[in-house]
């Protein structure tokens, strides 16, 4: 998750818990003096306290959606970054195999042709000499 979408949560949810915590403040406040409330304004109060909290209830779902759908990309985008390196992993592995092998060609290679080499220059000087007359 990238910096801005995190700071982009962290404003949410902070706007959610201050407006929640306003909400319980006031509510607290207006029952505080609870013998000098009448019943139809209480009632009124009750009515807007719920349906501010089914709001903010309603907001905090969304923004927990939000917050899963962008962590389930986060983590697909992680997952795909590692298939990547660990290919690149696997490359660079094969590459370092092949020049194994390919050292150990060459390093056979040279060894058989001096042999050859020696085998025929052997050849050659176990030959009996031959006299020019």
């Amino acid at each position: 998750m990238t910096e801005g979408n995190y700071l982009y949560f962290e404003d949410g949810f902070d706007i959610l818990e201050t407006e929640l915590k306003d909400t319980l403040d006031e509510t607290h406040t207006f029952f505080k003096n609870y013998e000098e409330i009448n019943p139809a304004d209480s009632t009124l109060k009750i009515e807007t306290i719920i349906n501010k909290i089914s709001e903010l209830k309603q907001y905090d779902e969304d923004l927990r959606n939000e917050l899963t759908t962008a962590q389930i990309e986060s983590t697909e985008e992680v997952i795909n970054n590692m298939d990547t390196i660990n290919i690149i992993n696997k490359n660079e592995q094969y590459d370092e195999v092949l020049k194994d092998k390919i050292y150990m060609y060459n390093h056979h290679t040279s060894y058989g042709i001096f042999l050859f080499l020696g085998i025929c220059s052997m050849a050659y000087l176990s030959q009996p000499a031959r006299l020019s007359n």
